[in-house]
């Protein structure tokens, strides 16, 4: 609880006087029955009227503010979930690198070329980093903590917010990318029909993804937000 204090001038000295209370009002109203009681009604009255129009000198935060608790460190379900999903994702990538055939889903990028290797590892990458974002909400609507709670030197909200941000605006930027800078031109030899097949696969890929993608930001915030949504939705 906040300790207010004031020094007022009484017969050429400065006295202090203070009062325990939880508001500024509260601390007033305490002083005025115990300066009432211990001095006279005028100087009680001079007293009083100072203290009503002076700030206090200090306030000292008795109740000191805890510091925010430390979070549960997410160490098994999530970093041994990360782990066995990047196993997953490079084992997923290996095989769609070396293993599969010019016919598969991406066929329209050159089978063994420079661009295909590097869209499959970030693929890998971004499944592995995906389901670290997902582990880690499962973990902590597991242990409850607060949002308010200290992990790596910031509490659990922020590190929400800026995974949460991520994948709101890098696959959206990703698909952009990938179909303005990325996506070959076909080949001048390709029949007509044959570039409208490749350019539609194309398409429904990103239509594919587009899915998961919007799949992913609803889980994560149902993960990361979704107490709170609920919270408000009851008051």
């Amino acid at each position: 609880m906040p300790t207010y204090a004031w020094s007022v001038p009484i017969n050429g000295q400065h006295v202090s006087f203070v009062a325990e209370a939880e508001s500024l009002h509260e601390a007033r109203r305490k002083l005025h029955a115990v300066i009432t009681a211990d001095h006279a009604e005028r100087e009680a009255e001079q007293i009083l009227i100072t203290i009503t129009q002076l700030a206090p000198i200090q306030v000292w935060a008795k109740q000191r503010i805890e510091e925010p608790p430390a979070a549960g460190r997410p160490w098994k379900v999530v970093w041994i979930g990360t782990l066995v999903a990047a196993l997953l994702a490079i084992w997923a990538a290996y095989a769609a690198i070396f293993l599969s055939s010019p016919n598969s889903t991406i066929h329209y990028y050159v089978a063994g070329s420079a661009i295909r290797i590097r869209i499959m590892i970030g693929i890998a990458i971004a499944g592995t980093f995906a389901a670290f974002c997902i582990l880690f909400g499962i973990h902590f609507v597991r242990t409850g903590d607060s949002n308010e709670a200290r992990l790596w030197g910031a509490n659990i909200r922020l590190w929400k917010i800026c995974m949460l941000a991520f994948w709101v605006m890098a696959p959206p930027l990703w698909f952009s990318f990938e179909y303005f800078y990325l996506y070959p031109r076909p080949d001048v030899s390709m029949r007509a029909d044959e570039k409208a097949q490749q350019f539609e696969e194309f398409a429904h890929g990103q239509d594919n993804s587009g899915k998961v993608w919007i799949a992913l930001v609803t889980v994560l915030a149902g993960l990361y937000f979704g107490k709170q949504f609920s919270a408000k939705s009851e008051e």
